[in-house]
């Protein structure tokens, strides 16, 4: 046996939907929706052409996005920064350590910013 519900319907929990159907039958499917963490927002223009990162201490981050608003940048970890970044690109990734990834500007003396927003874990 099987019951269709529609959307924006109010049906309760799961235990009272299991409890109005016939013996042996059950439902599958998700009550509600868990939030978790902050919103994460920061921005960065290098001072200088060494390597820099946004956060020092680990900092876990869902769903982020990192746009490279002017002067090309590298990415990489604290070893190498060799994924070139253009000025006016961004990339998302959905789960980083931010504190283990480091930019630094392509050219020298060019010093590029960073934008980083995401969802903390």
């Amino acid at each position: 046996m099987s019951k269709t519900v529609t959307r924006g319907t109010t049906v309760g929990s799961i235990e009272q939907i299991n409890n109005a159907l016939p013996a042996g039958a059950n439902v599958i499917g998700k009550t509600g929706v868990d939030y978790s963490g902050s919103f994460y927002h920061k921005v960065d223009t290098a001072a200088a052409d060494a390597a820099r990162r946004m956060e020092t201490a680990s900092l876990k981050l869902r769903d982020c996005i990192i746009e490279c608003e002017t002067n090309d940048q590298l990415l990489g970890d604290a070893a190498a920064q060799g994924s070139v970044m253009a000025a006016g690109t961004s990339r998302g990734y959905s789960s980083i350590d931010l504190s283990t990834l480091y930019f630094k500007n392509k050219t020298a003396g060019l010093n590029g910013t960073i934008r980083v927003t995401g969802v903390r874990e």
